[in-house]
């Protein structure tokens, strides 16, 4: 067992602990008795409360009159399906179709543009896999991409592609891929615009995978040394699917990446109280 996992094992016990403690107050003590002196502090005190208080009415009805400040864009995302042949082979691909509802035109051309290029590229490595395996032309191949999850935390909008593809292997393919999005200019984000450092991101999410792992499915760290969250980093495996949830960093590996097949995906989701310190200034849920 590694440093790294027995500190977060260890900050998941504190934080269990804190909030148990936190749940008890101490008991209320009374005042002591007041000489005639504290008595006229009492009453410029209150005196000075008031005031505050007639001030504080004030603003509150300032702030009623007032026009509500602009959230964020509201930005979402819905999906159709369509399949096609995949020329020249007898295959086929069913691509998911996105239909971008926000009310800026810009951004919603930028996020769709984002999308469609992405599942693209999904049907460009399919074709490629398929078409270097002999005697495809004459099989009925076939490739799915789905919407696992599209999830909103704060600003940002995450919308993770799933895909199991018949590829004429032993075992299909399947795989995932995210995209992230600034629902107030529609732009791309990755994991390095949000965090100042990968390296040790990426150390917390091997951890959280390991202590989250389904029985026998890593026998140590070391079943985890490849994974990597930097893209540009030339390791055995591809980097997992991390995309930012309500309830903290969601990474996904592929099924088969690391595992024996059966397995299946690898999920962990990273509390954000253990990334604070690597998050970007104002990067915030």
């Amino acid at each position: 067992m590694t440093g790294i996992e027995d500190e977060l094992r260890a900050a998941l016990h504190a934080d269990a602990d804190r909030i148990r403690q936190d749940g008890l107050r101490p008991p209320a003590t009374f005042p002591a008795t007041r000489s005639p002196g504290s008595r006229r502090r009492l009453t410029t005190l209150v005196t000075v409360a008031a005031a505050a208080a007639t001030a504080l009415v004030v603003l509150g009805v300032h702030l009623l009159m007032s026009p509500p400040a602009r959230d964020a864009t509201p930005l979402t995302v819905t999906f159709t399906s369509r399949t096609s042949n995949v020329a020249p082979t007898k295959a086929t691909i069913t691509l998911p179709v996105p239909e971008v509802h926000g009310t800026n035109m810009k951004t919603d051309q930028r996020v769709s543009k984002a999308i469609r290029q992405q599942l693209t590229e999904e049907a460009d490595v399919f074709r490629n896999r398929i078409t270097s395996v002999p005697g495809t032309e004459t099989r009925g191949l076939s490739a799915k991409v789905t919407v696992g999850e599209t999830v909103t935390w704060g600003h940002y909008l995450s919308v993770r592609f799933d895909t199991s593809a018949d590829t004429g292997d032993e075992h299909p393919v399947n795989e995932s891929d995210v995209l992230t999005f600034d629902t107030r200019t529609g732009a791309a984000i990755t994991l390095g615009d949000m965090f100042t450092d990968l390296d040790k991101v990426g150390d917390t999410v091997r951890a959280a995978m390991l202590a989250s792992r389904p029985a026998g499915t890593f026998h140590d760290w070391h079943d985890l040394e490849t994974v990597t969250l930097n893209p540009s980093e030339a390791g055995i495996t591809k980097p997992p699917s991390c995309y930012p949830t309500p309830a903290g960093l969601r990474c996904r590996i592929d099924q088969g990446q690391l595992t024996p097949f059966d397995y299946g995906w690898i999920d962990a989701t990273v509390p954000w109280k253990h990334l604070t310190h690597v998050l970007r200034p104002g990067v915030h849920g």
